[in-house]
């Protein structure tokens, strides 16, 4: 308690050499705070443009002319969403069906079989007029559920319930190993169950008539039961951080995912290339995140510079309290306690200015609270770590040469 007076006693005899400490500690905040908030708002423009430009990873032909109608391979979109680098988009694929109705020979593959068709989506955007049953909604999509939608003729016409388990024999399509064009392999009897109707499957498939319509999990699992695999007709995935780009070009040529080559003049259905949405983002980015770079390198050596001119204003400020310090020593005041004091007072001084700066700064700035506090606790060791060796200085003096010098 006595040693908080004192110190408190000194601040208080030396107040001119104290409001010149303060001041010094304030311009010393603000200027950290300013070079911080450079880096805050560098930050935030990034942010933004990442949210603005959204960017995705889109698979197309290799020449880039077609993003639907493909033949994409779902392993690989698989091993992409366990990367985590990016988010699943909008997936969309095509089945065969035969339900035994005379809907079947709609879509003729081959002599063999006639059939229709099955979309399967990653959600229902594409279809028009849905209408989910009591019970149902959208989030049908997202599970893994045998359920469907089907169109609203096609229900009426074979006089189904809501809820109603429809059977469906599965086949799928498959490119094909002679490279002449795409094939159906057969599958067998798989049950849907009926939970809404549609009046519009949508044109992510042109031309196709399409009466049915399940999620793309759903399709997956079907397939899966018969050995066969969903093969997606267009995809995209999202990419949420700017900063998955380059990792993520790596694993697509691990993959052995080409970009796409405009000079291919190919309109060719296998979905093997795919294309980043990034070149406008990274000429709108990369000057930003060079400032950004500059300034987080400079950042340890503007704390240097705080503490170097700490030191600088502690120095002189204890220097002008030579005697006063070597007259205590001589009455048996030892070393670590006037380091103490010194460090105190120094830590006291920086303190009032800090909050002062950053009162101010936080007003008029709007940057976030918390990057205003720690700024202000980096420079606040920064001052600590010149006011500790100004105190250490003037604590290690020659007592009997500072006196003799004073007289």
């Amino acid at each position: 308690m006595f040693f908080c007076k004192e110190v408190w006693r000194d601040l208080c005899r030396h107040s001119r050499k104290t409001v010149i400490a303060s001041l010094v500690s304030t311009a010393l905040a603000w200027f950290l705070l300013l070079f911080s908030g450079s880096m805050v708002a560098n930050q935030a423009q990034l942010d933004q443009l990442a949210e603005e430009f959204q960017l995705r990873l889109t698979f197309m032909n290799a020449s880039g002319t077609q993003t639907t109608g493909l033949v994409i391979r779902d392993d690989k979109l698989q091993e992409l969403e366990k990367s985590k680098l990016v988010t699943r988009g909008f997936y969309g694929a095509l089945a065969l069906v035969q339900d035994g109705s005379e809907d079947d020979g709609s879509f003729m593959v081959n002599s063999r079989w006639l059939t229709q068709l099955m979309a399967a989506y990653t959600d229902d955007s594409p279809l028009e007029g849905v209408s989910y049953f009591e019970g149902y909604d959208a989030s049908v999509f997202q599970g893994v559920g045998q359920v469907c939608l089907m169109s609203r003729e096609k229900y009426e016409a074979l006089g189904l319930s809501p809820g109603q388990e429809y059977n469906v024999t599965l086949l799928t399509f498959k490119d094909s190993q002679s490279g002449i064009g795409k094939e159906a392999f057969y599958g067998g009897e798989s049950g849907f169950q009926v939970v809404g109707t549609f009046e519009d499957a949508g044109e992510v498939f042109t031309g196709a008539d399409i009466s049915l319509v399940c999620p793309y999990e759903s399709l997956r699992t079907a397939l899966e039961a018969f050995n066969l695999h969903v093969w997606p007709s267009s995809a995209y995935l999202v990419i949420p951080d700017p900063e998955n780009l380059n990792p993520l070009k790596a694993l697509l040529g691990e993959l052995e995912i080409s970009p796409v080559d405009s000079s291919l003049y190919t309109y060719g259905y296998k979905g093997c290339a795919a294309e980043i949405n990034d070149s406008l983002y990274i000429d709108t980015a990369e000057p930003i995140q060079r400032t950004l770079a500059l300034l987080e390198a400079l950042y340890p050596m503007a704390l240097l510079a705080v503490a170097l001119l700490s030191l600088l204003s502690s120095y002189l400020l204890t220097q002008s309290r030579q005697e006063e310090f070597a007259l205590e020593r001589s009455m048996g005041v030892g070393k670590l306690r006037v380091f103490l004091k010194i460090l105190t007072e120094s830590g006291l001084l920086g303190l009032i200015g800090i909050l002062m700066a950053s009162v101010l700064f936080f007003a008029g700035s709007g940057v976030q609270l918390s990057a205003v506090v720690i700024t202000a606790l980096s420079c606040l060791g920064s001052v600590l770590a010149g006011g500790a060796v100004a105190a250490f200085l003037a604590a290690r003096s020659n007592v009997l040469t500072v006196l003799a010098s004073t007289r």
